[in-house]
């Protein structure tokens, strides 16, 4: 599965989200990325039914939290090296 976002869609607003299982003896952790929503999709302030993409904390001995804070890193640091060629 490949999933495309384009920087324009991106919001600036990134949110750790903390969910429990039906039974509430399991936490469960995300990192949300928001995306552009127009208003007019919103019926009151506290609607909060924006697009987002929630990558979910690992719990897991095979992929760590550390595992997805290093992947992290390291697209953080490629799309710093990026130099966007002005147009003109």
């Amino acid at each position: 599965m490949r999933i495309n976002v384009y920087s324009q869609e991106l919001t600036k607003e990134v949110k750790l989200i903390h969910q429990k299982d039906r039974d509430g003896r399991n936490s469960h952790y995300g990192i949300r990325f928001f995306l552009a929503s127009p208003d007019i999709l919103h019926n009151t302030p506290d609607d909060d039914d924006r697009s987002a993409i929630t990558f979910w904390i690992p719990n897991a001995k095979s992929f760590t939290p550390a595992d997805l804070s290093a992947i992290f890193n390291a697209a953080a640091m490629m799309a710093a090296a990026v130099e966007i060629e002005k147009q003109g």
